[in-house]
């Protein structure tokens, strides 16, 4: 991964919503990094082929942090989302 991966990685994870929704566009992201639309696309592409990110429906404004990355929420729910991701990892 390179520089702009961790900077959007560390990014979105500072931006977790409860049960590690993510509710933000690209344009926003590259916003608040200072960083062009096309630099964090690449970078969230690549985060989520590594399974750090999961898309979420696919849309290119909501994602999901894996969470064997990082987690907020529930203790419960963190390990029903553990649970539904066992084989995401594998």
């Amino acid at each position: 991964m390179s520089g702009s991966d961790y900077k959007v990685l560390f990014y979105l994870i500072s931006r977790l919503d409860f049960e590690n929704y993510i509710a933000m566009n690209q344009s926003e992201i590259g916003r608040q990094l200072s960083m062009h639309k096309v630099t964090v696309s690449r970078a969230i592409g690549r985060l989520i082929a590594e399974g750090i990110v999961l898309a979420k429906d696919g849309t290119p404004t909501g994602y999901r942090m894996n969470p064997h990355y990082a987690w907020r929420g529930s203790g419960k729910g963190h390990i029903k989302a553990l649970d539904g991701n066992l084989k995401l990892i594998k």
